[in-house]
């Protein structure tokens, strides 16, 4: 639980003195953690001294970020529960078999993946009226791209990294948007190419 309070000292003279654990990342109240290799990064954890400048944070996770293809964001359920999204792997640089995969989804269902370049930058899209209550598009939406899900209930977008260095800390927002019986959508993937 974050805290709201602001406490002042004297630089080498902090000390943690809560009778709380202190918990950093994603942990669940049996223990355990919901960090995984493909999921959120988070290889680095650090104090300051002082409050950093926005500049400052902003420089520093732009430099300091691994590839992931975490997902966040809210979804709502098909008839088999919530679907899944997920990367098949790192989005590294010249990872030309990296996709965006789709699963527990309903079976032989028309549905889309849409890739975007930003995480809902005006709001969300409420997409009730066509799949569902609680359903929403939670990125930009440049492009969709249609398919059947499998017998399995997956579906599979490509999405190919170029080994160009230029592409390095771009960030590629993805969701699935199932049309099925009940209609469903998956949490929001947050591709980021290294």
């Amino acid at each position: 639980m974050a805290s709201a309070t602001v406490v002042s000292f004297t630089p080498n003279t902090f000390a943690y003195t809560s009778t709380l654990l202190l918990g950093v990342g994603a942990i669940s109240s049996a223990g355990t953690s919901q960090i995984g290799l493909n999921g959120y990064d988070m290889d680095d954890f650090r104090f300051y001294l002082r409050a950093l400048l926005p500049a400052e944070v902003l420089i520093l996770t732009l430099t300091a970020e691994n590839a992931s293809a975490g997902a966040s964001g809210s979804s709502c359920n098909g008839p088999g529960g919530m679907p899944v999204i997920s990367g098949n792997g790192l989005p590294t640089l010249g990872n030309a078999s990296f996709a965006v995969n789709l699963s527990n989804a309903e079976s032989s269902r028309l549905c889309a993946c849409v890739l975007g370049f930003t995480p809902a930058a005006f709001g969300t899209f409420n997409l009730a009226p066509w799949l569902g209550a609680g359903c929403e598009m939670q990125t930009d939406a440049a492009a969709a791209i249609f398919y059947v899900t499998s017998a399995t209930g997956t579906a599979s977008q490509p999405l190919a990294v170029p080994p160009n260095p230029s592409y390095s800390g771009l960030h590629v927002y993805g969701q699935w948007l199932i049309h099925g019986t009940v209609g469903a959508v998956t949490r929001l993937l947050d591709v980021n190419v290294r």
